[in-house]
């Protein structure tokens, strides 16, 4: 698994992916609440309205995928967590109260977006990328790469809020762009046949 150059780059990848998408937004409450006076009804809304659009939005972009570029969807899903960190910075320096909140919900739909994303393409791609008898293996080390994600967010998102909560979702925006740049750069090094998402042909 380890000599599998590609899979390394995509595992380290995901390691970004849910550092700096997933965790950095989960600190969204307390510095909606704490930076910008958002009320525990209106950060309840602002995840209600993330949950509802993937809820309504995930099979048709699933649909939508069907014989995409894997890596342009994984690029274009860091770009749409990029912009939404600079809206949830905008509503955090203009706005506060009801007002930032409503902006701050436009940026977790903007996130639920993003998310729809990955779900129909990192994971095939894993199973692509893998020969059959290491599948085990290459899906155990990517699923290791989410906890090691989970970890890695916490540990800087944490401290950078408490020292100044507006620097995290620049910080965030940046290296989302980073990420997406990584994305297309390992397109170029993936085998052909595993570059797009496959395509249902209609049975006749």
């Amino acid at each position: 698994v380890l000599r599998d150059r590609n899979f390394l780059a995509l595992t380290g990848l995901n390691v970004l992916f849910v550092a700096v998408g997933y965790e950095v937004f989960a600190l969204l409450p307390p510095f909606a609440k704490n930076y910008a006076g958002v009320s525990e009804r209106w950060v309840g809304f602002i995840w209600l309205a993330n949950t509802l659009l993937i809820v309504l939005i995930q099979l048709p972009i699933s649909k939508a995928l069907e014989g995409r570029r894997r890596m342009a969807a994984l690029a274009l899903m860091n770009v749409l967590w990029a912009g939404a960190a600079v809206i949830v910075l905008a509503g955090g320096e203009l706005l506060n109260g009801t007002s930032a909140a409503l902006v701050f919900m436009t940026a977790t739909m903007v996130f639920a977006v993003g998310e729809t994303l990955q779900g129909p393409t990192q994971a095939p791609l894993v199973a692509d990328l893998a020969p059959d008898r290491l599948r085990g293996r290459y899906f155990a080390l990517s699923a290791m790469s989410w906890s090691a994600g989970s970890i890695l967010g916490p540990a800087v998102g944490g401290p950078l809020l408490g020292w100044h909560p507006l620097a995290v979702w620049p910080t965030a925006a940046v290296v989302c762009l980073l990420a997406a740049a990584g994305c297309l750069a390992l397109e170029r090094r993936l085998p052909p046949d595993v570059t797009r998402t496959p395509k249902l042909e209609p049975v006749t």
